[in-house]
């Protein structure tokens, strides 16, 4: 009789949680895991190349805008690995810290940033006993952190995180230092503490520059980061030339990042004033839509609900 396996969905599972979850998932015979990962800044096959030769195990390159991924099953997951180490005090604190810090990605993907940050809480408290030689592990734990607290608008404990993050790693990556400025320039933005959102900004801002090239995945996505940042600082004129270039860089090819920036520039040009140019580029957005560009759903009201309100306001 074959035995019946379990198949889980990771999204995101090249990247340092999610291969860590993947780890776990896998320690459990009873369970298939495929991950789905875009293999962006984050993410790196390395992570997973332990499991390559595993049956139970399979890696697919794509982005989770075209697949629906059933997050509450997730976290179920992760509530009985994480019963099943409770039970079991002698096992590895790695392993502990390991379920905890993917039960927390899966729920801040989900919007429950205050059950995210107990668990986050909980994967610092196991770090002294589970090691973190470069402090790699509790600088992406605090980053994540800062992300929830920005969420439920907890500004200055979002900026301690962030402190806490870049004091624990200083040999962080560009790329972690990238993630750690921009999400520190759009906090203080938030928090309207402008000139220091700029600074940061900026800080950002070398760090494409010298990291990543303009028409890569990483590139585009860095646009979008410093455009929104831009909007928020009242600068969406500097956002309009930030989102225009990457245009540029868009190849044919990547249909879904030009709905994207179409869309971000829609909203740029709006709040500079320029309504004809704003409608302009969201309908262009919207008619790469209707062509067959594959979108979520969301992205796909965004797109329809700024056209629509754009179209309202121009009416006699």
């Amino acid at each position: 009789m074959t035995e019946r396996r379990e198949r889980i969905l990771v999204t995101g599972g090249a990247g340092f949680i999610g291969s860590h979850l993947v780890d776990l998932l896998l320690e459990r015979q009873d369970v298939e895991v495929t991950v789905l990962d875009k293999l962006t800044y984050a993410g790196t096959r390395l992570n997973l190349a332990h499991h390559e030769p595993n049956p139970r195990f399979r890696f697919v390159l794509g982005d989770v805008q075209r697949v629906a991924l059933d997050l509450e099953t997730a976290e179920a997951t992760m509530d009985r690995a994480i019963a099943v180490l409770d039970a079991h005090p002698d096992y590895e604190p790695s392993k502990r810290m390991r379920a905890h810090s993917g039960r927390a990605g899966v729920k801040l993907y989900r919007g429950r940033y205050e059950d995210a940050l107990v668990d986050y809480d909980e994967v610092l408290a196991l770090l002294p006993s589970a090691g973190d030689p470069d402090g790699s592990i509790a600088g992406r734990t605090h980053l994540a952190r800062a992300k929830a607290l920005h969420r439920l608008e907890r500004f200055d404990e979002a900026l301690t995180a962030i402190d806490e993050a870049i004091r624990v790693e200083p040999k962080a990556s560009d790329a972690t230092m990238y993630e750690n400025s921009i999400v520190r320039a759009e906090i203080l933005a938030l928090a309207s503490r402008s000139r220091e959102a700029s600074e940061w900004l900026d800080r950002a801002r070398s760090i494409v520059l010298r990291v990543h090239a303009p028409a890569s995945v990483n590139g585009l996505r860095s646009a979008e980061d410093i455009a929104d940042v831009l909007r928020l600082l009242g600068r969406a004129r500097e956002a309009v030339d930030v989102l225009e270039a990457a245009l540029t860089h868009v190849g044919s090819a990547n249909d879904a990042w030009r709905v994207r920036l179409e869309l971000e520039l829609a909203k740029s040009y709006r709040d500079v004033g320029d309504r004809d140019e704003a409608i302009r580029h969201a309908r262009i957005a919207s008619s790469l839509i209707d062509s067959g560009v594959e979108v979520t759903a969301l992205m796909r009201t965004a797109v329809q609900g700024l056209v629509d309100e754009l179209e309202a306001q121009s009416e006699p």
